[in-house]
This record gives C-alpha cells, sequence and structure tokens, in this order.
C-alpha cells in the first residue's frame, strides 16, 4: 500500500507557528497562554461527578468524542471502549481492543463503533461491549460516521472514505478525494442527513455522498490553498460540522465559515476563517473558535459578527457547545469556560481533566459531559 506523505502538525503546533515561531526559526518566543480573567459567577455550573475511564490516548492529535444513547455515554481510547452510566458515573462495561484507538465513538442500531492506528473499523454491542465485527481498512481511522439504514461510514487519514455494512461489517462502497503534501492529522465527524453523508476533507472540500451507494451528490468548497508556503496552503476541514435543520455549516483552515444548503450544496453565506476545531450552531447563531484561540459569534442568517472573546488567546479552546442560553468551551489546561450567548461574558468556570480537552463537550439538556485527554469523563449540571 503507497502511503500518502502528511506532517502531523498539532494544534499546539499550529499555533506556535502562527505565533511566529516553531520550525521557520526562534527569533521570537512563543507567548504564553493568556492567563485566565477575572469574572463575576453568573451561572450555577455543579460537578455531579467525575470518573477515570482509563480511555486515553498520549497522542494530541488523537479526538475521540463520547457519544450518548439513552442513559450510558460511550467513550474510547488507548486500547479500550467503555460504558458510562449517564447519571452515576459507573462504568458499565470496558472492552478492550488489540490496537491504539484513533477514532470515534459514533453509535446507532445498537452498536457502538470506532476505529484504529491500524485501519481496523470495530463494531461493538451497545449493551455489553461484546465485539459484532472487525473489518480491515486502507490506513488509519480517522473518524466515524452514525449508523442509519444497515450503513456507517469510516474515514481514513488517506483520504478514503469507506461505506460498511452495519450488520457485517462488509465494505459496500469506498471514495477517496486525494490528499494534499501537507494537511493537518484528524479529520471531521462525518454528518449523517436523509439518504446523504456529509464528510470534510483535506482539499478544504465538503462532499456529500449516497449513503447507500456511496455516489457523490454534491459538493462545496471550503478552502482553495494559497500564501507563499506550504503552511499558508493548509486548508482541511477537520472541525466540528453542525446540521440544523436544512443547513450545514462548517469551516476549515486558512479557508472559510460557511452555512451550506444540505440538499444540494449551494452556499447561503461564507466569510473567510480559520479554525481546525469547527462549529456549533442553531437557528439564530454560530458558534466557533479560532486558530488564534478567540471565540466568535456569528449570525447564522448571514454570517455577519456579533461579538468576539479574546480571553481564551493561545489557551487553544475546543469548538464551543451550545447549553440553552450560553456556550461552553474546554481549553487546554483542563478548564471548562461558560460564556453567555447574550453578551458573551463569562458567566461560570469549571476544572474538569487537568490534562486538557482537544474535542468539544457534549450537552444534553442542561448537562455538560466532558472527556478529557487522560480518559477523565465530567459530568456538570448548569443552571
Amino acid at each position: 500500500m503507497k502511503k500518502t506523505t502528511t506532517l502531523v502538525l498539532t494544534t499546539i503546533g499550529l499555533s506556535l507557528l502562527l505565533g511566529g515561531c516553531g520550525m521557520f526559526g526562534k527569533k521570537n518566543k512563543a507567548l504564553p497562554p493568556k492567563p485566565l480573567s477575572n469574572f463575576t459567577p453568573a451561572a450555577n455550573a455543579k460537578v455531579l461527578w467525575q470518573t477515570s475511564t482509563g480511555n486515553y490516548s498520549k497522542k494530541q492529535y488523537v479526538k475521540i468524542h463520547p457519544a450518548i444513547s439513552g442513559n450510558t455515554i460511550f467513550v474510547a481510547g488507548g486500547s479500550s471502549a467503555s460504558a458510562i452510566d449517564k447519571n452515576s458515573g459507573k462504568i458499565r462495561w470496558k472492552t478492550p481492543v488489540a490496537d491504539s484507538v484513533t477514532a470515534g465513538v459514533n453509535i446507532g442500531e445498537n452498536s457502538v463503533f470506532i476505529g484504529t492506528l491500524n485501519g481496523n473499523a470495530i463494531s461493538l454491542d451497545q449493551a455489553t461491549g461484546k465485539p459484532h465485527w472487525a473489518q480491515s481498512l486502507s490506513s488509519e481511522v480517522a473518524a466515524v460516521s452514525e449508523a442509519k439504514g444497515g450503513m456507517v461510514v469510516f474515514r481514513t487519514i488517506d483520504g478514503k472514505v469507506h461505506g460498511l455494512s452495519t450488520a457485517t461489517g462488509e465494505i459496500l462502497w469506498q471514495k477517496s478525494r486525494k490528499t494534499p503534501i501537507l494537511s493537518l492529522r484528524g479529520t471531521s465527524v462525518p454528518i449523517v442527513t436523509g439518504n446523504k453523508v456529509i464528510v470534510g476533507f483535506d482539499n478544504g472540500k465538503l462532499t456529500a455522498f449516497d449513503m447507500q451507494a456511496g455516489n457523490a451528490i454534491w459538493e462545496a468548497i471550503l478552502g482553495v490553498p494559497r500564501g507563499r508556503t506550504e503552511l499558508d496552503r493548509v486548508v482541511d476541514i477537520d472541525g466540528k460540522i453542525k446540521l440544523v435543520g436544512s443547513k450545514i455549516y462548517a469551516a476549515s483552515y486558512n479557508g472559510q465559515i460557511a452555512a451550506i444548503n444540505a440538499g444540494n450544496g449551494s452556499v447561503f453565506w461564507s466569510t473567510g476563517y480559520s479554525t481546525d476545531t469547527g462549529v456549533d450552531a442553531n437557528t439564530n447563531s454560530v458558534y466557533t473558535t479560532s486558530a488564534k484561540g478567540d471565540v466568535f459569534k456569528l449570525a447564522a442568517s448571514n454570517g455577519s459578527p456579533q461579538w468576539k472573546i479574546d480571553n481564551l488567546e493561545r489557551r487553544h479552546p475546543t469548538a464551543p457547545s451550545i447549553v440553552g442560553s450560553r456556550i461552553v468551551v474546554g481549553d487546554y489546561a483542563g478548564y471548562l469556560h461558560i460564556f453567555d450567548t447574550t453578551s458573551g461574558k463569562t458567566v461560570a468556570r469549571k476544572r474538569g481533566d487537568s490534562s486538557g480537552y482537544t474535542v468539544s463537550p457534549v450537552v444534553e439538556g442542561n448537562m455538560i459531559y466532558a472527556f478529557g485527554k487522560s480518559g477523565v469523563l465530567t459530568a456538570i449540571s448548569l443552571q
């Protein structure tokens, strides 16, 4: 198998390079992360429980997303996957994996799906954690979609998309897109809507495939490689993509943030932007964090800026998650920052996993579930 040559750049590494240091010279010292700001609490954030799941990865680029189904939260990392009771934090089952987990977790059709460093797609039983099947793919798995209609989609780092049967793991279709010489390590989680699965690629393109047949339905361009250096030309769509009704909100590195028609791929609006963390959105607003570490609120109708927060510069914030009239963002030091969506002011702050966060917290109602780099899962009630 011919391997695609890519340069592994972590979020921290990218931020340092953009700050004027790193591989291109040592004249300027990197600025330290911005100190935590003082604030007057205006919301009640209470830690209900914390659980050390043992599911962790030492690799900065590995971004495992928790998934919720009923009263259970599913997580993975290192060489295992676990199911956690949502109300108590107790571990219901833990299944060892004979490889390093690099993608997931996603769920559907009574199964839990994860992917591994050596290119294995794995399905586990939601109730027991027992393996259903394992399928060998072309390279390291970077992301997994939810399952729907007997299908689940795995994205590998060589630019390929694999449509698998949820029942047997059989590969029913494969598609590929050319991977640039230089790209970020990782990719966005494919989004399923109707009969389509929406996939972001390292070439700055967002593509909708027919979930059953794998045919490309439409393609939208969020980033076009430009600039004098290879770093300037990185346009990966690696962050969180959000579906709201019939609109897809997505963003790329060194590219654009855009609202896209999920049916035909037409662009409602777009504006220049750079992020590797992605977005969250509702019918009124879009929230995102930049490569610099700023937090932004945009109007969902036209992308016009509403406010900007610079409190988290160089703290490597995750993508935001909407919690009612607030948003929550994790940072490199394990703090969870909660902001008011109207004013942008900090209303609460809690520390969860001291090893930090690379993925946005999962939200259900007024509950926040944050999964950190060392495998600590934290449940916070926000009032």
